[in-house]
């Protein structure tokens, strides 16, 4: 039997990202936890609330048939998961603010939304 070595490419990461996830990266480059840069985490934040609110309604265009919904997957969560794992805690007030949008576009009260906001910000 003949052994096959496998080689890894040399290229940077950042260029196997397709063009969102590439913008994304040189922005969270730009704005790492160190930098202390307001600007790119208020960026970041924006992103995935209004992420977390486009995928939300997405999910639900696919799931609900005959008044209920199911679901194997909720996209935003993942979105949610990949940007706290990216870019750390401090984008998780996206994740509330996503959340609660999107709830309240749904046609829960505030309070009610609010109160999905914060379940969902605590488990990112």
């Amino acid at each position: 039997m003949e052994s096959k070595s496998i080689e890894f490419g040399s290229h940077a990461p950042s260029r196997a990202l397709p063009g969102f996830l590439e913008r994304l990266s040189t922005l969270a480059r730009r704005s790492g936890p160190f930098t202390g840069s307001r600007a790119g985490t208020l960026g970041l934040i924006f992103v995935l609330a209004l992420g977390y609110f486009l995928l939300g309604h997405l999910a639900f265009l696919m799931v609900i048939s005959e008044g209920s919904a199911t679901s194997v997957a909720f996209l935003p969560e993942g979105m949610a998961l990949a940007f706290t794992i990216l870019f750390g805690p401090r984008v998780v007030p996206g994740i509330f603010i996503g959340q609660m949008l999107l709830s309240v576009s749904l046609g829960n009260p505030v309070p009610v939304a609010a109160a999905f906001g914060l379940v969902n910000m605590l488990e990112g």
